[in-house]
């Protein structure tokens, strides 16, 4: 949000020397203008790959009533020992940060970042700037895990007890969206009193043949459904077939798959064709993907 209210787009890269990104540090540091700029408080960072519907004024009161330099939001059950964690928190007995690390397969009895923080204005103006000046650019390893590490930064867990899909491959991709067809993760991230605004596109309401059977699947407005479609989510305005059959199967936005088709454990992107008669069959372990407007 912007100091004056709306909705702001900082370029991460405006004043940037390098090409690549080297951190969120430096991101900051080149949006370091708009930050100086107004009278809040503290600073809200969320990332994109973390799904979760998260009260923030929740989130903001925990902070201030901890005196923390830092609030991190947290979930329990997210490490397991293969999955690398941006950055986690292990506590001792008494509930109080014992270890952190970052960029690690963390074991179970870790907290996951869910890349939510709360900092005090501030202080994040002045570490941003050290930080960079040093040649330090990532948030968790160098101002989290460093600051705690040099007694610098003192932080508050606050520990979210909804649903948080971790979005960061392919196969998570695959396993969050498939995990809406649950009742419950779509009562969690929709339902509550924090509704989710997305643009809207109003389509004619999809078409169920008289021979077609569905089951268990999310299927959004403007389809055109004749063929058999089990476990999976479809965007809008995709076409199945007389005699075809989806099952386990994210399929976007204008995808048609032709008559007695088959369709297993795959993503297609928007646009793909999948010819009369041919057979698409993945593994839930190796998900297969067709990019956007392939014929196959």
């Amino acid at each position: 949000m912007g100091p004056g209210g709306g909705l702001e787009y900082l370029t991460p890269y405006a004043q940037s020397t390098v090409d690549n990104y080297r951190g969120k540090l430096e991101s900051l540091a080149s949006a370091m203008d708009f930050l100086e700029y107004g009278d809040e408080d503290y600073v809200v960072m969320i990332d994109s790959a973390v799904i979760s519907n998260v009260d923030l004024e929740k989130i903001v009161a925990s902070h201030v009533a901890s005196g923390k330099t830092v609030t991190v939001v947290t979930k329990a059950g997210v490490c397991n020992g293969s999955k690398t964690i941006d950055l986690a928190f292990k506590l001792d007995e008494n509930g109080e940060i014992a270890k952190i690390v970052c960029d690690y397969a963390a074991n179970p009895e870790y907290l996951a970042s869910m890349d939510i923080f709360v900092v005090n204005k501030q202080y994040l103006i002045q570490a941003v700037k050290g930080c960079v000046a040093q040649g330090l650019y990532h948030m968790d390893r160098n101002l989290v895990m460093g600051g705690w590490k040099r007694g610098d930064v003192t932080i508050n867990l606050y520990q979210h007890e909804g649903v948080a899909l971790f979005n960061e491959s392919t196969k998570e991709y695959y396993d969050n969206t498939m995990a809406l067809l649950k009742k419950d993760v779509r009562k969690d991230l929709f339902e509550q009193n924090h509704p989710v605004y997305t643009k809207v596109r109003d389509r004619v309401p999809t078409y169920y043949g008289a021979e077609c059977e569905i089951e268990g699947c999310l299927i959004a407005d403007g389809c055109y459904l004749e063929g058999e479609v089990e476990d999976s989510v479809l965007f809008r305005q995709v076409t199945v077939e007389e005699g075809a059959e989806v099952e386990n199967c994210i399929i976007m936005n204008n995808c048609v798959i032709r008559k007695g088709a088959k369709v297993k454990n795959v993503i297609l992107d928007k646009d793909v064709v999948v010819g009369e008669g041919k057979e698409i069959i993945g593994s839930k372990e190796e998900i297969t993907v067709y990019k956007k407007g392939a014929v196959v």
